[in-house]
């Protein structure tokens, strides 16, 4: 059961056609862009996304701008692991420090947590949480 409203963006067409077979609202784009109005949502998140892009800030901005003030982005990046020789689609490469620096330009309260990706897996995971100060 479902406690709230749901809306998924990913470029593919296809996956969002799958998506909405089970009841979710979806948004086809690629990011950075996000086509939805300011002030939209309680919580944004983007989970092993910003590894895949050239400029992950500007898909930060975005998710910040379309949640609610006092709201949540929260995402989550391989721990200086996969590296673009390793994983072909990976762009970045991210630490603790480089995703605390980069939430923190959005919000003064900001949670970083590590992890393994899987029980396990030899590859770590950060997950990052802030606030947003507006």
């Amino acid at each position: 059961q479902r406690n709230a409203e749901l809306t998924c963006l990913d470029f593919s067409s296809w996956a969002c056609d799958q998506l909405k077979k089970d009841g979710f609202n979806t948004v086809v784009s690629e990011l950075p862009k996000i086509p939805l109005p300011d002030n939209t949502f309680d919580v944004a998140v983007a989970t092993e996304v910003f590894e895949h892009l050239d400029h992950p800030e500007k898909t930060l901005q975005q998710m910040a701008r379309v949640v609610r003030p006092g709201g949540i982005v929260m995402c989550s990046v391989p721990n200086d692991t996969l590296h673009p020789h390793e994983e072909l689609e990976h762009q970045q490469i991210f630490t603790t420090a480089s995703v605390q620096t980069m939430l923190s330009k959005l919000g003064s309260q900001v949670t970083i947590k590590t992890g393994d990706l899987f029980p396990g897996s030899k590859h770590k995971f950060i997950l990052g949480i802030v606030k947003i100060d507006r």
